[in-house]
């Protein structure tokens, strides 16, 4: 899910029509597959209702969080392999730690 982009319009009007056209709502959810999952980049503007965040298959927030697991993990990795940065408090079982969950999320996203 992504939202409407606002500079993919050549004009504002077409814009404004378009922008609270595609919304995913509880409603409209509902009429999805079980297995499904809601997925999006955050931060949201207006393309997903807030009632949709109670839904399990909304993944997102999870998402956003994996997400930020991999980030550190990567960051970490390059100061540790900086010289002029090197952190010693920094062990292998922190990066593997951080890296697991989000590898197994998508692991577990994928094979849906």
């Amino acid at each position: 899910m992504t939202r409407i982009q606002r500079e993919r319009f050549f004009n504002e009007e077409e814009y404004l029509r378009l922008k609270s056209y595609f919304v995913l709502t509880k409603d409209k959810l509902s009429t999805a597959k079980n297995d499904m999952i809601v997925m999006h980049p955050l931060p949201r503007v207006d393309e997903i209702h807030p009632n949709v965040d109670e839904d399990p298959r909304a993944v997102y927030f999870q998402q956003a969080q994996y997400g930020m697991y991999v980030r550190m993990a990567l960051i970490l990795k390059l100061l540790k392999g900086d010289a002029m940065l090197k952190v010693e408090s920094i062990k292998e079982e922190l990066l593997l730690t951080i890296l697991v969950p989000a590898l197994v999320t998508v692991y577990l996203l994928s094979s849906n």
